[in-house]
């Protein structure tokens, strides 16, 4: 049977492996044809169909913040989006000079096509998107025991998930400005610390309205 992505807008419960499995807001799922049609209906989720959301979308207030201005998937978002880029320079205040903004970093393996839909996030009220680590990695996977200590400090449990800070999508606010403030702090915190855990405390000292995008999807 042939299956289609879908995003949760409400709780939206499918049969997997003959269990049946409840996704709530802002999570995407796989199920049936029948049942997107009846979860459309009901407005509890929508499709993930890129190619028809970014054929109306309109990017006119959306840009890329970038550490180098060279390499190929910026180039691929450039020719196919026409998005205009700002660089940011590595220990400096990141620059937030769009509305709705990437911050792509030169190690993304983003995929090219989702960029129309994780900017279509930010038009639906979420403050921030950004893909998941995926493969269930942890927080106390990563970093050193000083990087480790320092997130414990702020997260209390480091049995979460790990965020993939190479490619975050944020809606310019005073909670994403205060975000980006708090991130260039902590990354001095630890020198040559592992900047997802820098991140991560961050993130839990603001705790933005964020939408988690999956990993298997939104990266090569």
């Amino acid at each position: 049977m042939a299956k289609v992505w879908m995003q949760s807008l409400g709780n939206c419960s499918v049969d997997e492996a003959g269990k049946r499995v409840t996704y709530g807001p802002a999570q995407w799922f796989q199920c049936g044809k029948h049942d997107a049609r009846q979860f459309i209906a009901s407005g509890s989720a929508k499709f993930a169909n890129q190619r028809d959301q970014a054929s109306v979308l309109d990017l006119a207030d959306c840009g890329i913040v970038i550490g180098m201005h060279l390499f190929p998937l910026l180039e691929t978002l450039r020719r196919d989006h026409k998005l205009p880029t700002t660089t940011h320079e590595e220990d400096a205040a990141f620059p937030f000079p769009y509305t709705r903004t990437l911050f792509l970093d030169m190690n993304a393996t983003l995929n090219p096509r989702l960029v129309p839909v994780g900017f279509e996030h930010l038009d639906s009220g979420w403050q921030v998107a950004i893909p998941t680590c995926g493969g269930e990695l942890l927080a106390e996977s990563v970093g050193s025991d000083q990087d480790r200590e320092a997130t414990l400090s702020v997260v209390r449990n480091l049995s979460v998930p790990l965020l993939d800070t190479r490619a975050i999508f944020m809606a310019r606010c005073n909670g994403t400005r205060q975000l980006l403030v708090e991130w260039t702090h902590e990354k001095s915190v630890v020198r040559f610390g592992d900047p997802r855990l820098a991140f991560l405390r961050a993130y839990y000292r603001v705790q933005p309205v964020t939408c988690h995008l999956p990993a298997e999807r939104w990266m090569e």
